[in-house]
């Protein structure tokens, strides 16, 4: 099972994204799961994590965050500024799945 780590600042949002992608995931028959973080708690939440989505209102910290979940080997992405509207599970759910299946070294598998 894959799990995904997504980071906000407070963790509000990423918690309601988090609970919407579960939904469609449990849905569409996908083997994972999403879990919310704050910017205080991700790396410790990014131990047992496979991919990290940043919330587009941590854009300015993206870079920073990105580089720690990569020394972590997790993969990251940052999430479009239309994440948090209608349909935005399906759509965070499709670059969780892209950063999967791209190994550590950056080579593609899909």
């Amino acid at each position: 099972m894959a799990t995904i780590v997504i980071v906000c600042g407070a963790g509000a949002s990423s918690t309601f994204l988090a609970h919407r992608m579960n939904r469609a995931a449990k849905a569409s028959g996908q083997n994972l799961t999403a879990r919310a973080a704050t910017m205080g708690d991700y790396l410790s939440r990014l131990r047992a994590g496979d991919v990290l989505l940043v919330g587009p209102q941590l854009a300015a910290d993206f870079a920073q965050i990105s580089a720690q979940a990569e020394g972590m080997t997790v993969r990251s992405a940052l999430l479009p500024e239309t994440i948090f509207s209608a349909g935005s599970a399906d759509e965070a759910l499709r670059i969780a799945a892209d950063l999967i299946a791209t190994d550590p070294q950056g080579e593609h598998h899909g």
